[in-house]
């Protein structure tokens, strides 16, 4: 599987994967008929606000009959999280499978 990932400090979370600068390459066994794998990367989704598109695609040694479902992608949007002080809400930005997931975590100071 490849992936050009539109994002900065990422870190591959899934064995089999390497990253060298955005592009993100893994490798794995046989996959059957029907079944599905799961790569986790994570990194700061960068650019400008607004939509971003990222595909991924697989390939393989072996030969493949349907080679048209060798590639997805998802779009997402990028907004802007405001920056709070200490012991407010702090933004979490997250890659998740195909595509980006944004999410917003609060973080309460213990008193």
């Amino acid at each position: 599987m490849t992936d050009q990932v539109p994002a900065t400090n990422l870190r591959a979370g899934t064995p089999g994967c390497t990253l060298t600068g955005s592009n993100l390459s893994c490798v794995g066994g046989l996959l059957p008929v029907g079944q599905s794998a799961t790569i986790t990367v994570t990194g700061t989704a960068t650019g400008p606000l607004g939509y971003v598109t990222n595909t991924a695609t697989v390939t393989g040694n072996e030969p493949d009959p349907n080679t048209g479902n060798n590639s997805a992608g998802s779009t997402v949007e990028i907004v802007d999280v405001p920056v709070l002080p200490v012991g407010m809400a702090a933004g979490v930005v997250g890659l998740s499978g195909l595509g980006f997931g944004l999410r917003r975590r609060n973080r309460h100071s213990a008193s």
